[in-house]
Parts: structure tokens; C-alpha cells; sequence
């Protein structure tokens, strides 16, 4: 188990490994990712989370330009809590359609600029 694991944090990329997409453990607070997995991958990760709807989902950073919206959202129709920092878009908006199609209770969002 890695560091961030043991506080709770599972760090994921494209592509996907089998430890990124084994079964969460309980102590596992948030799934995370700095860089947008592809879209299969996202699909998969929705699955993995699925049942486990309070386990938190965090994008940041994408320095890459990976992240360029919220439209990702869509695979995770049952996710409850989403934080987004220090992304590098201004399309703030997106998060008000991803919410027709997530019940979230709770979202964080932090522009770097």
C-alpha cells in the first residue's frame, strides 16, 4: 500500500492498472487524478466507484491541458462529492450540467487563476 493510500487517497492515470481499479478500501476517502484518464478508463473508474458513492472524486492540476471541463462527470452518475483545484480552465458553468446528471452533495472548486 502506498503512502497516499495509508491517508486515505488512491492516485490514478491512464492507463489504468489492476491495483489502480482494485476494490477500494474502506479507509478510502477520495479518488484522485491530476491528468484526464481516457474516456474508457473513466468509464471504468465509474464502475470501480459505483458503490461507493461517498468516496470523494479529485481532479487538479491537469497541466497538461488534459482537463479542459466537467464533462468527465457523466461517469460517475452517482458521486456525491467532487473537489477540483488549480485546474487551468475557466469553464466553471460545465459543473452546473454535470450536476443534471450527479446528485452531489458537494463541490469544491478552486481556480488557479
Amino acid at each position: 500500500m502506498s503512502v497516499l493510500e495509508d491517508l486515505g487517497v488512491r492516485q490514478v492515470s491512464s492507463p489504468l492498472t489492476r491495483k489502480m481499479l482494485a476494490p477500494l478500501d474502506e479507509r478510502c476517502e477520495v479518488v484522485q487524478f491530476s491528468s484526464l484518464p481516457n474516456w474508457r478508463d473513466l468509464a471504468r473508474l465509474g464502475e470501480l466507484m459505483e458503490s461507493h458513492p461517498d468516496v470523494a472524486l479529485r481532479a487538479y492540476g491537469g497541466y497538461d491541458g488534459s482537463i479542459q471541463n466537467l464533462e468527465f462527470l457523466r461517469h460517475f452518475p452517482h458521486l456525491r462529492r467532487f473537489y477540483a483545484d488549480q485546474l487551468r480552465y475557466d469553464d466553471f458553468q460545465s459543473i452546473e450540467r454535470a450536476s443534471a446528471f450527479s446528485p452531489m452533495t458537494s463541490a469544491s472548486l478552486v481556480s488557479e487563476r
